[in-house]
């Protein structure tokens, strides 16, 4: 706090006594623009907050919106969305509104697509907030939304030797299971798909869905994504089929692990030497193997967490109504770009209400018999005894 604040926390302590608040609204008017400050003084006069409803268009209700109106209606502080306006604006060519009118500036097309992403509401809806036409709306969403999705190279990124120093550290702390630099699962996303797909992409609980798989670090930042295969598919036939599996395959498991690191994953995948599953539970576990199973599943769970956060805060992807298996993809893409985009801002304090914690897990994860080599054994049995003592 600045010596500037620590003297109106003072200041405001004796004026809360005091029914006069003109002093107070006279300093509202005339201190340095600062969020606490505004908040110090506010309380102090007894001044309630007066958060604003959008109504009418964007351009009377925007200017007036507190930090925290902001935050809630495009997920993201004010900050981070001027970082994220100026990296747009570098990629996104200037759209113009159909009919003859002017261009739609760059920092409403924005605010535009993350209304539609973060509210999922209608196009209609949209546009008699922002005083355009649906077909506008409709315009500027597919274009910033396929630019957003662009910039996945640059926020989803596979960490280097040094940042998995870091990060294998990080996922120790959680509760010490040693060499894990990442967790992978599958997220189903709700959809509506095309005639033609109806059946493909018809998941366990009969409803449509594609599905994303994910790769996290410790702090619930996407390190990998691969977007677009059906809901019916089996979690370990989506990974074999991702760029990242075929890179391995192709290049090298030490391309990505460095010969020491591995990922978590459940059940669904198999186990492999970068890869450490769970032991299969057929009803005679021994008790280190059990142990073994509770620490890697208090790991494993900050993906479950990661996508909880995703969709919570970007909640079109709790229903994406896009008939374009394409679109569909565009969007969620877009939303992790975002998710990692608004983290890395440290923009991370999105509120536990808002969380999505109904994440339902339909992965295929029945029994099988673990199709599995002596080495990967050994590892994974390696580290069972290293958690002998950990509970």
């Amino acid at each position: 706090m600045s010596r500037e604040e620590q003297n109106l926390l003072v200041l405001a302590n004796h004026m809360l006594f005091d029914s006069d608040n003109s002093v107070i609204l006279h300093l509202l008017n005339n201190v340095s623009n600062n969020n606490l400050t505004e908040k110090i003084l506010l309380c102090a006069s007894g001044i309630r907050e007066t958060h604003i409803r959008p109504d009418g268009y964007y351009e009377d209700w925007l200017p007036r919106y507190l930090e925290t109106d902001f935050f809630r209606m495009f997920r993201m502080s004010h900050a981070t969305f001027e970082q994220l306006l100026k990296k747009v604006c570098l990629k996104v060519e200037k759209k113009y509104a159909h009919g003859g009118h002017l261009p739609v500036p760059q920092e409403k097309c924005l605010l535009i697509t993350l209304w539609y992403l973060g509210k999922a509401e209608t196009f209609v809806s949209i546009g008699d907030k922002f005083n355009v036409s649906e077909s506008t709306v409709l315009h500027v969403t597919e274009s910033y939304v396929a630019t957003v999705a662009s910039l996945a190279t640059d926020y989803i990124k596979w960490p280097n030797a040094a940042e998995c120093t870091v990060i294998e550290q990080q996922f120790k702390g959680i509760a010490e299971y040693p060499g894990v630099i990442g967790a992978i699962d599958g997220c189903h996303i709700p959809c509506k798909v095309p005639e033609k797909h109806q059946l493909s992409y018809l998941n366990r609980k009969h409803s449509h869905s594609i599905l994303l798989q994910g790769i996290c670090d410790a702090n619930c930042i996407f390190t990998n994504i691969f977007v677009g295969f059906p809901g019916s598919a089996h979690d370990s036939r989506v990974f074999q089929n991702s760029s990242l599996y075929k890179n391995i395959e192709e290049f090298g498991p030490d391309t990505y692990f460095y010969s020491k690191y591995h990922l978590l994953g459940d059940s669904a995948y198999f186990l492999r030497d970068w890869l450490i599953t769970p032991y299969i539970d057929n009803g005679r576990l021994s008790r280190d193997e059990t142990n073994h199973n509770t620490i890697h599943s208090r790991t494993r769970v900050v993906i479950e967490n990661t996508f909880g956060r995703l969709k919570g805060r970007w909640r079109i992807l709790q229903y994406v109504n896009a008939y374009s298996i394409k679109k569909i993809v565009l969007i969620t893409t877009a939303c992790c770009v975002l998710h990692n985009f608004t983290y890395l801002c440290n923009d991370h304090m999105w509120p536990e209400s808002y969380v999505d914690d109904d994440e339902d897990d339909l992965s295929y994860t029945t029994s099988r018999s673990e199709n599995i080599s002596k080495q990967n054994t050994t590892k994974r049995n390696c580290i069972k005894d290293l958690l002998k003592n950990n509970v």
